[in-house]
């Protein structure tokens, strides 16, 4: 059945009203998301990139806005203070004040402090809104580095210890919502 609406005085046949350029600013206008149920190993210093997070979306337009939403099931790591960082292409999307673009913007949480953390799973969420300007496919991705001074280890959706099969692996995400400007 097609929608109608009132025209002036008649009933005319609605059409492409609710295509994205007619929606008012705040609308949902696409949803992106990526899940990653492997596992992965980090180790050293450097921020690396979290390959199998990385997720692209092509704006409808520029004045779009994109909400990016990440979950990482950070595993036990090596005595290690992670760092994440939040990319659109090559470029970190948000950098904390006075801090160099080698740095962190977000923080994990501190594993392996004694040897029961070999058990531990932790959630690493954030988000953030973007204004990437374009209606070119956009990729955005995340990095990791286990420790930015001594190099240390952490892992991906497992834990160290993976020999009991009660533990369970975690799965990570990232959504990404262009949301209308």
């Amino acid at each position: 059945m097609a929608l109608t609406k009132v025209i002036g005085s008649g009933i005319g046949t609605v059409t492409n009203q609710f295509g994205d350029a007619n929606m008012s600013a705040g609308a949902v206008l696409q949803v992106v998301q990526t899940s990653f149920t492997g596992t992965a190993t980090y180790s050293g210093t450097a921020f690396q990139t979290i390959t199998a997070l990385n997720t692209a979306i092509t704006p409808t337009s520029t004045s779009s806005k994109i909400l990016i939403m990440v979950n990482i099931s950070q595993g036990e790591g090596q005595d290690a203070f992670p760092s994440y960082l939040l990319k659109r292409g090559t470029t970190t999307v948000l950098i904390a004040d006075d801090v160099a673009t080698s740095e962190t913007t977000f923080f994990g949480v501190r594993t392996g402090n004694d040897s029961r953390d070999q058990y531990l799973q932790a959630p690493v969420n954030f988000q953030f809104l973007d204004s990437p300007s374009t209606t070119n496919a956009t990729t955005y991705g995340v990095q990791v580095s286990p420790m930015r001074n001594t190099s240390r280890t952490v892992q991906i959706n497992e834990m160290t210890t993976m020999g009991d099969s009660n533990q369970g692996r975690g799965c990570s995400t990232m959504i990404l919502m262009e949301i209308a400007g």
